[in-house]
């Protein structure tokens, strides 16, 4: 996990942030104590649409009791999300994301719509 921490850094990455605009997600991961990485796996590659999310990538650091580590690719920028399992969050983490690129407040209250609405519908 430190060594891809580090490839981030080196790769351009911002240092590790929240958003108010993911506001959720800590209460989402508690509820959803029955989530399993394959079904957010699943979840995340639906997400690519081509003209918004051009592409992703799924990393597993279950190990570290995360239950999602991806990275989208945008049109101006890259994100990558950290989101604890439900353990690794009851331990203390919790989801964060780093960013590359110029990032502007639309796109990336846009992306978290989607990642809600897609995520809701999704689980439930």
């Amino acid at each position: 996990m430190e060594e891809f921490l580090n490839q981030l850094t080196e790769q351009g990455f911002d240092d590790p942030v929240r958003s108010i605009y993911f506001f959720w997600v800590d209460r989402y991961i508690v509820e959803n104590k029955d989530l399993k990485s394959e079904t957010l796996e699943k979840f995340v590659r639906g997400m690519v649409d081509g003209k918004f999310i051009h592409n992703c990538e799924i990393y597993d650091f279950s190990d570290h009791q995360y239950i999602l580590v991806c990275r989208f690719t945008l049109s101006l920028y890259e994100i990558v999300f950290f989101l604890p399992s439900r353990d690794g969050y009851l331990s203390g983490k919790k989801y964060f994301m780093r960013i590359k690129g110029k990032l502007d407040l639309v796109s990336l209250r846009k992306l978290f719509k989607i990642f809600r609405l897609k995520l809701f519908a999704f689980t439930y």
